[in-house]
């Protein structure tokens, strides 16, 4: 297997901080594959913003095609999540920061 390169890993590490790319992994946990359609309904977002987010997650190798099929002369492609590295799902898990500190226990 091909050992990941300095950049790939800050391109996932980049790609890790927006919050909604976050939402999104997490919910490709839960399904087998989601089109950026599913997506943009699901999170309320129009279709070319989570168009961007889901190209910024593809090009960073966080998510791949999984199935593409023709719809009205057009392809509609299907994602899966292909994030492995322990570090990677961490991240994923994170919530936004609020600005407040944490409630001591």
């Amino acid at each position: 297997m091909a050992k990941a390169k300095r950049g790939d890993r800050n391109d996932l590490l980049g790609a890790l901080q927006n919050p909604l790319r976050r939402q999104i992994l997490r919910r490709m946990r839960d399904v087998d594959e989601i089109s950026t359609r599913q997506l943009a309904e699901e999170f309320s977002y129009s279709a070319d913003n989570m168009a961007h987010h889901v190209k910024v997650l593809r090009d960073a190798g966080a998510i791949s095609v999984a199935r593409q099929q023709p719809v009205r002369g057009s392809v509609k492609h299907f994602y899966r999540s292909t994030i492995k590295q322990p570090w990677a799902q961490q991240i994923i898990d994170l919530e936004p920061w609020d600005g407040t500190a944490p409630a001591e226990g």
